[in-house]
């Protein structure tokens, strides 16, 4: 049994090292564009895995450490990486839509049954914000890096201080970072 899950655990280990060498020269570019933190995540479980991240190089500057895990529901990164999975995957993972989620600020999202009605609307506009919902002072704008079948197998979000990265300066990132997400996902379906 043991041997099975090194393999499994290689293949994603493998899988992600190849997707982080694509997305790299892409993140670079934001990360010189908009002098804010840009985050690298996958979704495992009900959490997103903070897996790569250019700091920005502002002295005040908003991020997460590699390797973090955190509640998927009150980041942006892993919003997105909710509203693009299958709808059966999101029922395993929640399958109880009355049940209260932890939350780490007043406003994060507290309920299944809250989640759901966010998740539906990112999945419209393509994009995901967390204003707040898991660092008080922190904003994130996250979008989905999707596949072949439409499965988000990542996100990138740019993150940064309140005082910094606001509704106003999110809004006017924000269909850059859609038209790289787009970018991304053409580039690895030309690479397989």
């Amino acid at each position: 049994m043991l041997g099975t899950k090194l393999f499994i655990l290689g293949c994603k280990v493998q899988n992600t090292t190849n997707l982080i060498k694509v997305i790299t020269p892409f993140l670079q570019r934001l990360s010189q564009n908009t002098n804010e933190t840009i985050n690298f995540a996958i979704l495992e479980g009900r959490e997103a895995i903070y897996l790569f991240k250019i700091e920005s190089k502002e002295m005040l500057k908003a991020g997460i450490e590699v390797g973090t895990k955190v509640a998927a529901h009150c980041a942006s990164l892993g919003k997105v990486l909710l509203a693009f999975c299958p709808e059966q995957e999101f029922m395993m993972l929640y399958p109880n839509e009355n049940e209260k989620l932890p939350t780490f600020t007043p406003k994060s999202i507290s309920s299944v049954e809250e989640l759901k009605k966010c998740l539906k609307k990112i999945k419209k506009q393509g994009y995901a914000i967390d204003e707040e919902e898991f660092k008080i002072g922190v904003n994130c704008l996250g979008v989905p890096i999707i596949n072949n079948e439409g499965k988000a197998i990542a996100a990138i979000s740019i993150s940064g201080p309140v005082s910094r990265f606001n509704l106003f300066e999110m809004e006017k990132v924000k269909s850059t970072l859609i038209a790289l997400s787009r970018d991304i996902s053409k580039q690895l379906l030309n690479n397989m």
